[in-house]
């Protein structure tokens, strides 16, 4: 036999939970690790939606420190606490928090309140409409009846891949009725904490989450590459910009000194050669663009 656990899916637990220890714990003592929807776990986790956390707060004001004294446990947290860096004030205050957490843990939680959440949620016993109910849009009756027929084929498609894949919903012709926007990666394309229900243990899930976190350890090194691509290819451009403003002074440089020399063997005409400059200059600018031409 084996035993489901699940949690809501922060990154800050996923990253503790994939690591290789945990899952070949996991593994060795039959435990199936799942987590919820991406921002669900109030609505579909049943420690959230039982009176536990409303019951525990209630407790924990009316507390006082001999009631969760416990010194075994005091002298373990102050263990970890002495190598975090923390002042002693601070590590103070987190030591009895964690005392005064534990301990209103232990007598607020109890099998009467588990059982009522689970209930709630529609998880034990199950309860297909009410889980479905949750959604933020309720579905209509079609394709509440659309749901239930696909559920065989989701079950086998969430066991085979440790999730339903996007390709399972369009097949099953089940459209979703967020308000996403059309440019987004598919939910199953994401990162392990924004997409839905999943089986973390699942090897195919460990795998995706290995190729998430080799993506985005990749990602600065990708940024730095296209940095030094921009930088290099605007340093082009700059550069031709420059070259073509030299191009340009050297032509307007030639075409002054050009004029200039014009100038200068005209002053030296004489009165007649003056008189038939306009003419001679034409012909002799006409014959200089054939030459060129040819």
């Amino acid at each position: 036999m084996r035993a489901f656990v699940y949690c809501d899916g922060e990154e800050a637990q996923i990253r503790v939970l994939q690591e290789p220890d945990i899952l070949s714990q996991l593994s060795d003592t039959l435990i199936d690790l799942g987590k919820s929807p991406a921002s669900c776990s109030a609505k579909h986790q049943a420690s959230d939606v039982s009176s536990w956390f409303k019951v525990s707060k209630k407790k924990q004001k009316t507390l006082t420190p001999e009631e969760y004294r416990n010194d075994v446990l005091k002298g373990r947290i102050n263990t970890v606490l002495a190598n975090t860096g923390l002042s002693s004030d601070k590590r103070k205050k987190a030591l009895f928090g964690l005392l005064s957490l534990v301990y209103t843990f232990k007598v607020t939680l109890n099998p009467a309140i588990v059982a009522h959440g689970y209930e709630k949620c529609g998880q034990s016993p199950i309860d297909f409409k009410k889980i479905i109910n949750q959604c933020t849009k309720k579905p209509t009756i079609d394709e509440l009846k659309k749901m239930e027929l696909a559920l065989p084929s989701m079950i086998s498609c969430f066991q085979a891949n440790g999730h339903i894949t996007e390709q399972a919903f369009n097949e099953a012709d089940i459209v979703s009725n967020s308000n996403e926007q059309s440019n987004k990666r598919p939910k199953d394309e994401r990162a392990l904490q924004c997409q839905r229900a999943c089986l973390m243990t699942h090897v195919d899930s460990v795998a995706r989450y290995i190729d998430y976190i080799a993506v985005r350890n990749a990602a600065p090194r990708i940024a730095e590459e296209k940095k030094q691509a921009a930088k290099v290819q605007k340093e082009a451009i700059e550069r031709l910009k420059k070259n073509e403003k030299l191009e340009k002074e050297k032509v307007a440089a030639d075409k002054k000194e050009e004029k200039r020399k014009e100038l200068e063997h005209y002053n030296k005409l004489t009165y007649k050669e003056k008189v038939a400059w306009p003419t001679i200059n034409k012909n002799a600018r006409s014959k200089n663009q054939q030459h060129k031409k040819i």
